[in-house]
Order: structure tokens, then C-alpha cells, then sequence
């Protein structure tokens, strides 16, 4: 990922369009949201979230960056990883954005868990999920 000039660290990167100006931040749309799993650059920033409306410029968005700032109560430290975000216009307002990711449980040793598929859900798609 390129901001500023600058290379980040964006690994399972995923992309997803939004036509919605309101849900943009701008007057304007198409805007692009990419989510991936957190780096190590990062530090606490759990699924980083970022926008743009030309997929060559893009700015921070979210809880400080973060689109779920808060890991469900069953996920490690550190144990989440590829999120992909769809958009579901028959779900209520509040659910309209669904986060699918892989995470894992916290049963057994440091990073011993089982991997599981995480669902989380949001109202706009910089979260919070």
C-alpha cells in the first residue's frame, strides 16, 4: 500500500467499492475501502481501514485507523487475520456491513487455538465492527 509516497505493510488485503457519496465522505462516488490483517507497524490496530476515491491516494479511516477496534471476547491477542467486508442492503441499517474474518479461539496454549471464521457487522463500512 502507497500513502504519500510511503510503502505500509497491508498484508491479505481486501477492497471493496462503495457508491454511496454519504458513506464516501465526499460529495462524490465511487470510494474504495481496503481492510487486511494487522502488521506489525501497526501495534493494537486490529483491522486496519483505509479510503480512497482514486485507488492511488489513500488516508486513514475508522477508530484510529482500526475497523474493529475491539476483538470478540473468543479471539487471541494478535489471532485475526484476512477480513473481506460485503454489503447487505436487507440487513437492518445497523448490520448493513459484514465483516467475515479468520480468527482464533483462545482454548488452549498461547496461539494453540482453533481457527474459525469471526462475523461482525457495522453500520458503515469503516466500522466499528
Amino acid at each position: 500500500m502507497l500513502t504519500k509516497g510511503k510503502i505500509e505493510d497491508f498484508p491479505d488485503p481486501f477492497v471493496m467499492r462503495i457508491d454511496d457519496p454519504a458513506k464516501c465522505g465526499t460529495d462524490t462516488a465511487p470510494c474504495y475501502y481496503a481492510y487486511s490483517t494487522a502488521a506489525g507497524f501497526l501495534g493494537l490496530t486490529d483491522v486496519p481501514v483505509w479510503r480512497s476515491t482514486d485507488l492511488a491516494n489513500w488516508s486513514w479511516v475508522g477508530t484510529g485507523g482500526n475497523a474493529m477496534p475491539k476483538l470478540a471476547p473468543w479471539v487471541q491477542f494478535g489471532g485475526n487475520w484476512a477480513p473481506s467486508v460485503v454489503f447487505r442492503p436487507d440487513n437492518p441499517p445497523s448490520q448493513q456491513y459484514v465483516m467475515y474474518y479468520v480468527g482464533k479461539t483462545q482454548n488452549g496454549a498461547p496461539y494453540s487455538g482453533s481457527e474459525c471464521v469471526g462475523v461482525a457487522t457495522s453500520a458503515n463500512p469503516d466500522g466499528p465492527f
